[in-house]
């Protein structure tokens, strides 16, 4: 019988060849799609899960309460807090601290003349390996950075360094600032995974951070209060670590007093950091589950779309198979056995598609790696669980896309089948089939409605940033031993170029993060309140290179502020509301600055501008004219001959700075990056959704061919009563049109409310118009009449003698 059966529809496949490369098509693309996705989800469910005790691994953070009641929420801890909860809880086997400079630091071989800027470079605790999982592929991890001045390297930093020689006992020099430290190579470990929140290609002793150091004086490394390192803590394997949260207040309590009020202490698990967090100072950039649900949605509604089309094409074809549903019940042929026969064709079917999509998968995975910013790949046949998985996946979507048609031809009645006049399933006055193709335009309008409202909010971000020759503005850090206090020198040498067209510093890249200080305003706050607020410190240009409206007051100048020991202040607009007092009251008010020891006035006031994402609002900011802190020099240049023009960069940068490698960025990428997640989510929702309609537009277009061929006798008749072409295309297009109506019904309320909790998360974000609605709609009428019509079209301009002759 199975042996019958596969016959059958081996006959059916060849015979009918259209029909075949349509279903198996449509089938194949879904599959692929959904595989694609599942790759991405499957790789951001994978985050942290290398290291072997990563279900005991928790990150200490701190919430900080404000004045105003509202809390910020930081991944850093003051220096005491972890090995302190190490050593009064008998529930913490552990514990390690690391701290990572914000912006590259300076690495240099001195014996071979090399030097780097490099991100990666993390101080850490000498107990991080008994906690993490970084296998050591040279040296002792049990002593690597047991002392003062030692550092473990990355796989590929000690291929960059030493090529084939043995790193063990080579010394490398790390140069941030002023401060420079020699560091000993005690151990080369294996590159750090990609599906790791932080991947450290440098693991120094913190122990190295001496009195009288920079990195000492600033961290603090005896304070209850500051800021300052990434703390984790190992728990006793099955301890709630719910219960140790609940004890910190009291913890913070007995060491700090009332000073523990402004604290909100609370523990992350390692393996939730990537998905649900988003505090302030992270290691990089985190995802967001919200995300991981809305590709697995997208993937389930694309395998939808493929399944409802197998669905409508076997019963749109239903009559060609009456007859010989009818002969199999006359010869004995039972209900269940022609629910088995169909079943299993579209089993077969499946199997095949699934075979198919694995080459798809293959030829669409690298153009999907870079749209998602991965480097995923599978190995079907090298791993029989990843075998056994696909076609239990085909067996899945063959049931599935196979279970309606099979039982609706399995109810033929046998007299009505040999006659061919099977009614081909109704649900009161509708057919069936068009309530699957109701669902199917409404996956689609889901997502053309999703992937509009995606792009308008993209559209904002692009508003929102501020207004400038973006492109021509480069940045270079200034992190070479006294490139910040020489910078003037080389600032005005370069301005001498006529290509160059104005330049400013600032403390760190403007307009791509922020930093958080602590202010004081005599006569305006009482002397124990402090305010906080975010901030920048730049020299006198940087008002005027980024083209900031100054509201009150006036801007910086280097004649009037670079003279005095008092610094000079500009607020944003947010700055001075919080403060309770009016642009013009603030003018001329004294400022503290208690962390720097800094005092000055405020001199203007400049309008509120996005300098940071626009996931967050626009907080209030200081902005300090100060240029012995400044880290960053952005220029301006002219677009024509671009190569030359930083080729003359480099050239007076080598002439200053010999011993530090130039580098650059674009400012353009770095703004670019603050909304990486949404542009690589824009993408992706733009294609998948290009391909959803392609699966529905093959079903329809196929579903159209099968109405017009039923339909030709009526066609023939209508001509010859005196139907024009046009009355033709109507009728035959007036039906689809209805479901998209009804399709629509559906889809709007859907897309609404999934986009309005999605734009959620922005502080700033596009509002869902009706125009995004009668876009999406139109797009989809326009799909349909394109489809449908040239099917009805064609059919239209047959000779009525041919279609009367066709039965």
């Amino acid at each position: 019988m199975l042996k019958n059966y596969f016959k059958i529809w081996l006959r059916n496949t060849l015979r009918q060849k259209w029909y075949t490369f349509i279903n198996i098509a449509g089938l194949t693309v879904g599959m692929a799609c959904f595989i694609l996705i599942l790759l991405w989800v499957s790789d951001e469910l994978s985050y942290e899960k290398f290291h072997n005790k990563a279900d005991q691994i928790y990150r200490v953070c701190s919430g900080l309460i404000q004045e105003n009641g509202s809390k910020l929420e930081y991944a850093i801890t003051p220096a005491l807090w972890a090995p302190t909860l190490a050593s009064e809880f008998p529930e913490v086997e552990n514990f390690v601290r690391f701290y990572r400079y914000r912006s590259e630091i300076l690495v240099k071989l001195e014996e071979k003349d090399k030097s780097f800027y490099e991100g990666n470079f993390y101080w850490a605790d000498s107990t991080v390996l008994d906690i993490f999982t970084f296998p050591l592929i040279k040296g002792n991890p049990h002593t690597a950075l047991a002392e003062p001045n030692s550092v473990i390297l990355s796989e590929s930093m000690a291929q960059k360094f030493f090529a084939n020689e043995n790193p063990i006992g080579q010394t490398i020099t790390y140069i941030n600032r002023e401060t420079v430290f020699e560091l000993q190579v005690k151990g080369v470990m294996k590159d750090v995974p990609r599906n790791s929140h932080f991947r450290p290609d440098f693991l120094a002793s913190l122990s190295t951070f001496k009195p009288g150091t920079w990195h000492y004086t600033y961290n603090i490394p005896t304070s209850w209060t500051n800021l300052f390192y990434k703390s984790y803590i190992l728990l006793k394997k099955g301890y709630d670590h719910r219960e140790l949260e609940k004890k910190l207040p009291l913890f913070l309590q007995n060491h700090i007093g009332e000073q523990a009020k402004e604290f909100d202490p609370f523990l992350q698990p390692l393996k939730s950091i990537h998905l649900h967090s988003d505090l302030i100072s992270e290691f990089e950039p985190n995802s967001d589950a919200k995300y991981v649900y809305i590709f697995l949605s997208v993937a389930f509604l694309i395998l939808f779309v493929a399944c409802i089309n197998y669905m409508n094409l076997a019963t749109a074809r239903s009559a060609c198979r009456a007859k010989e549903v009818g002969v199999r019940k006359t010869l004995g042929s039972s209900h269940a056995q022609l629910v088995f026969q169909f079943l299993g064709e579209s089993v077969l079917t499946s199997f095949l598609a699934a075979l198919v999509s694995v080459p798809v998968v293959e030829w669409m995975l690298p153009v999907f790696n870079v749209l998602a910013g991965k480097s995923l790949s599978i190995a079907y046949f090298e791993n029989s669980i990843n075998i056994f998985i696909l076609f239990a996946f085909a067996l899945f979507i063959g049931l599935i896309s196979g279970s309606y048609p099979s039982l609706f031809l399995s109810r033929f009645m046998p007299v009505k089948g040999l006659k061919g006049r099977q009614n081909i399933g109704l649900i009161g006055h509708y057919p069936l089939r068009k309530l699957l193709v109701i669902f199917q335009f409404s996956i689609t309008l889901f997502l053309l409605i999703s992937t509009i409202v995606i792009l308008k909010q993209l559209n904002l971000f692009n508003e929102g940033k501020i207004r400038f020759d973006r492109e021509l503005v480069i940045n270079i850090p200034l992190r070479g031993q006294g490139a910040a206090k020489s910078y003037e020198s080389f600032k005005n040498e370069i301005l001498r170029n006529s290509k160059i067209r104005s330049a400013t510093a600032s403390s760190h890249l403007p307009f791509t993060g922020n930093k958080i200080g602590t202010y004081r305003f005599p006569g305006i706050l009482d002397s124990e309140s402090a305010f906080e607020s975010d901030y920048f410190v730049v020299d006198a240009d940087f008002t005027n290179f980024f083209n900031l409206e100054i509201v009150s007051g006036r801007g910086f100048s280097k004649e009037r502020d670079g003279l005095s020991e008092s610094k000079s202040f500009i607020l944003n607009e947010r700055a001075v509301r919080e403060l309770g007092v009016t642009n013009e009251q603030i003018i001329g008010k004294q400022i503290e600055d208690p962390f720097w020891k800094a005092s000055g006035k405020v001199v203007g006031v400049v309008k509120d501008f996005h300098y940071k994402s626009m996931h967050s609002k626009v907080n209030p900011l200081v902005i300090k004219m100060d240029p012995w802190f400044v880290r960053f020099l952005s220029l301006k240049i002219h677009s024509d001959d671009f190569k030359n023009n930083l080729s003359f960069l480099k050239e007076k940068w080598d002439e200053f700075y010999p011993a530090s490698p130039f580098s650059y960025t674009f400012l353009d990428n770095d703004l670019n990056k603050m909304y990486n997640a949404e542009e690589k989510m824009g993408l992706i929702f733009r294609y998948f959704s290009l391909i959803a309609i392609l699966i529905s537009c093959i079903g329809l277009y196929s579903l159209a061919s099968f109405t017009t061929e039923q339909r030709t006798k009526e066609i023939g008749i209508r001509k010859v009563l005196g139907a024009s072409v046009w009355d033709v295309v109507v009728l035959l297009c007036k039906d689809f049109i209805k479901l998209v109506f009804w399709a629509f019904l559906i889809a709007a309320p859907f897309s609404f409310f999934a986009m309005t909790d999605w734009l959620q998360s922005f502080a700033y974000r596009t509002n869902i118009s009706v125009s995004v609605f009668m876009l999406s709609g139109f797009l989809m009428l326009l799909i349909v009449w394109l489809t449908v019509g040239y099917q009805s079209i064609k059919a239209a301009i047959v000779n009525p003698v041919k279609s009367l002759r066709y039965e």
